[in-house]
């Protein structure tokens, strides 16, 4: 088993280099990037390859697949790089991640400076905390019917879904970027607005303690509820069903 892998990894690092090749002669093509798994060091012989082109002008490159290997092509031209941080600040968490395989300009150095000035200015929207606030209303009114019922498939399936709402709400009221739902535990425990509850939620979770995990989801969501409800007062005639 243990040369099986050696022998995969030697050949997706050569397949690696084969993928520059191929890029580095189209003069659309200014760097070439590596993102996901591989660039995180979390690759297996199942990860795919999340190729990441610094263009001139924007081009579609399509996806391929060779030696049982996915590649997946994105490009992106260092003016857009600003229009996608406007427009879904997560993509901040796969460019910062990324490696250079090819860039003879320096480009991912600017791309990670360009990442570094936007993560220090970067603010949450009042009108997003009024939609987590709403959601994570939602969800708690779920989850609570859910634990009333008890019905460990419930309050499982409720719990999961307040996840969903859980992390977006926590990473707003600290005004930082939201993660990709995968990565999202990673980055949690660092946040100032997680609350305490937080890592007994996590063992009950992995210990199977459906109640006590769905008990300690629904504390914590009222709690980031409360933190959230002052935006949704400002944004009154977009909320008509939440006035008081």
């Amino acid at each position: 088993m243990y040369k099986l892998w050696s022998m995969k990894q030697i050949s997706r690092r050569k397949l690696l280099d084969q993928i520059v090749e191929r890029y580095r002669d189209d003069k659309n093509v200014k760097a070439v990037l590596i993102g996901g798994s591989m660039a995180r060091g979390e690759e297996n012989v199942f990860s795919d390859f999340d190729i990441i082109l610094i263009v001139k002008e924007k081009t579609n490159y399509v996806r391929f697949h060779t030696q049982d290997v996915f590649i997946e092509v994105d490009s992106i031209t260092l003016v857009e790089v600003r229009q996608r941080l406007k427009a879904t600040p997560e993509v901040y968490f796969s460019l910062t991640e990324s490696k250079a395989l090819w860039d003879p300009e320096g480009l991912h150095r600017r791309i990670l400076e360009l990442l570094k000035a936007f993560h220090e200015s970067y603010k949450v929207a009042e009108l997003t905390k009024a939609d987590l606030f709403i959601k994570s209303v939602n969800s708690c009114n779920k989850l609570a019917a859910a634990l009333e019922s008890r019905d460990d498939f419930l309050i499982a399936y409720h719990t999961a879904l307040a996840l969903n709402v859980f992390y977006p709400a926590v990473f707003a009221l600290a005004d930082e970027i939201a993660p990709p739902m995968t990565h999202a535990w990673k980055f949690i425990s660092g946040s100032p607005a997680t609350p305490v509850e937080y890592t007994r939620f996590r063992r009950a979770l992995g210990a199977g303690r459906v109640g006590d995990s769905g008990k300690l989801m629904l504390k914590m969501m009222k709690g980031l509820s409360g933190q959230l409800e002052p935006s949704i007062h400002r944004f009154k005639k977009f909320y008509k069903e939440w006035r008081v």
